[in-house]
């Protein structure tokens, strides 16, 4: 069976052997959503297996060389009407830029037409399944009650009975004839013509940010966004995956080969140190209970052994967490070892001077009528606790402080002893 990725019809997707399952599991769920509402059924083939072959780039020191791997895979083609109910109207879309309910949002509006100021905050869960997903866009709708409601391309039909929404709506990219499901299927879908071994793709991450440090495209973006209005500076460097896009020759312009030459000559020097790491990395994610979609993604992509280019944000976006992971866990442990030598610093009502410490806790914890409540708690060069409650959110945690205070109480919690201070004054 001769397949050519780009020729494939609307309503064809190619899907891994290993996800087939899977997408037959949805494709029912919406034939059954379809005869629930009295729509036409939706149906759908599914073609004899055949053997894909793919190039990616070569695991090993000899890096940016391709190679050719088979895959099984099928393609499945979809026909009929999508379901839908209701009588709705189509006035905005919510676009996002990175991962979970914290991503980078921009909201869109029809002209003349204004959007419920809830959709600026509200989390990326489609409120017509009820499903959260990490979604690149939202869909809100309007019944004739002018009540709004935000959901999913998949579920966008069901609310509008329209199979073109761009001949509503011209200025956004909508989905084709039939629901991207399959989009869903992450990794599963076949999108570019080359891939990438995960273990390789993390070892030129980690190369990439011993040059130029880590940086995130919401984050990139974040500060772009600021300096336009005046509200930062432009970064300094670019975001993470383009410096490793260079590293594979996929950078236009000479500076771009430039960044990537350096990227690859780190990753050449120091292979055996970032291999290690990247498997640290993999135990950690596959092994990790967080219940959230990035980690649930993460472990999706991660249990397959090749990764689309689309993908590498979200993959080398796993080497800053769990480097954040094990900071925190160091953080932990020095607090412990200050917690067991910690002594009292002196006499309640004295006041102490020029101590130099460090914040490791730094959070609000009351609202009164006198005004908000910060708790911070500071590890002295020595090893001791100290405590202050303060109505100031000045400080941060890790800020390594200088600092004078009157000591207010001589206190003990849970076996540590801590010493309560009050007015303190940061050198």
């Amino acid at each position: 069976m001769n397949i050519n990725e780009n020729n494939l019809k609307d309503n064809e997707f190619l899907v891994l052997s290993a996800r087939l399952e899977e997408a037959e599991t949805q494709l029912k769920k919406l034939i059954k959503k379809a005869n629930k509402y009295g729509n036409q059924p939706i149906t759908y083939t599914v073609s004899e297996k055949f053997q894909l072959e793919r190039q990616v780039m070569r695991s090993g020191e000899d890096i940016g060389i391709r190679e050719s791997v088979t895959i099984d895979a099928y393609i499945v083609t979809v026909t009929g009407e999508a379901p839908r109910v209701g009588d709705y109207e189509l006035v905005g879309v919510i676009s996002f830029d990175g991962i979970g309910n914290d991503a980078q949002r921009v909201i869109d509006a029809i002209p003349d037409r204004k959007v419920d100021i809830r959709f600026r905050n509200s989390k990326k869960v489609c409120e017509h399944c009820n499903k959260t997903r990490n979604r690149n866009n939202l869909y809100i709708v309007e019944d004739n009650n002018k009540n709004q409601i935000q959901v999913g391309r998949s579920c966008l039909r069901d609310h509008l009975g329209i199979d073109n929404p761009q001949e509503i709506i011209k200025k956004f990219e909508f989905f084709k004839s039939i629901p991207e499901f399959f989009d869903e299927l992450e990794s599963g879908n076949i999108r570019s013509n080359l891939d990438w071994y995960i273990d390789e793709l993390l070892i030129m991450g980690m190369a990439a940010i011993s040059e130029y440090g880590w940086m995130s495209k919401s984050k990139y973006n974040e500060m772009i966004e600021l300096a336009r209005h005046g509200e930062g500076h432009l970064p300094s460097i670019e975001p993470t995956y383009l410096y490793v896009e260079y590293a594979y020759h996929l950078g236009d312009s000479n500076q771009n080969v430039d960044y990537g030459e350096v990227v690859r000559e780190n990753a050449s020097e120091n292979w055996e140190k970032y291999k290690s790491e990247a498997e640290l990395i993999k135990s950690f994610i596959l092994n990790s209970t967080e219940d959230n979609n990035y980690f649930w993604n993460l472990k999706q992509l991660f249990e397959n052994s090749i990764v689309s280019r689309k993908r590498f944000g979200i993959v080398l976006s796993a080497i800053a967490t769990y480097r954040g992971h094990l900071a925190r866990e160091l953080e932990r442990t020095k607090y412990k070892e200050a917690q067991m030598n910690s002594k009292w610093m002196g006499e309640e009502k004295e006041r102490i001077k020029n101590v130099e410490g460090e914040v490791v806790t730094a959070k609000w914890v009351n609202a009164t009528q006198w005004g908000d409540v910060y708790l911070y708690k500071i590890i002295t060069q020595e090893g001791d606790v100290v405590t202050w409650f303060s109505g100031s959110d000045k400080l941060q945690k890790n800020d390594k402080i200088t600092f004078s205070a009157t000591i207010k109480k001589l206190d003990e919690y849970e076996g540590v002893k801590q010493t309560i201070v009050s007015r303190l004054k940061v050198a």
